[in-house]
């Protein structure tokens, strides 16, 4: 089973090493609870501890880390765990990482695109969507109304193409009538 990114080192505070942490968990503080945390660069940070939370953000302690210098080499690395570490969900509910690669179908069975990530910027969850046919980008509200269906072992979401936002110029302009 492979890696889960869940945050993301984004700077030190102090002498004695501590990391500014943009976590990617639901409630930010979770990440600590992991217990160990590799970095890209293949180090197992232990032993964490929350000394501030500004929530996405925190700043944390570990046993590895003891001085400026040391952080600030890992500035800018992604923090993982292993996929089998994450909490058991409900069945009606994803973890962002299982979406991404999903094929995106229509109700008529039509391929439309490949989901690239997931994004939330307030505003409810959004899958992005590489189109098929190098026709650009397009997002769409994860919604049960606009993704009535999320078949994790099929591989596959079927979307309401009208619901599509499409991001591509071209497409844009062709919808306005302009081509």
């Amino acid at each position: 089973m492979g890696l889960v990114c869940v945050g993301k080192i984004v700077g030190v505070k102090g002498i004695k090493g501590l990391l500014k942490v943009k976590s990617y968990t639901q409630h930010p503080q979770n990440i600590a609870q992991f217990g160990t945390l590799l970095t890209e660069s293949g180090m197992a940070l232990t032993c964490l501890h929350v000394q501030e939370s500004h929530p996405p953000y925190l700043v944390i302690s570990c046993d590895e880390i003891t001085d400026r210098t040391q952080a600030e080499k890992l500035k800018g690395q992604n923090l993982s765990i292993h996929r089998h570490e994450l909490p058991q969900i409900p069945e009606d509910e994803y973890y962002y990482v299982d979406l991404i690669g999903l094929d995106a179908i229509d109700r008529a069975g039509e391929k439309v695109g490949i989901i690239k990530q997931v994004a939330n910027f307030g505003g409810g969850d959004f899958l992005e969507i590489d189109l098929d046919a190098g026709q650009g980008v397009a997002t769409i509200l994860f919604s049960r109304e606009d993704v009535p269906v999320v078949n994790i072992k099929g591989r596959h979401v079927i979307i309401e193409r009208e619901s599509l936002l499409i991001a591509n110029d071209k497409n844009n302009k062709a919808m306005e009538g302009e081509e």
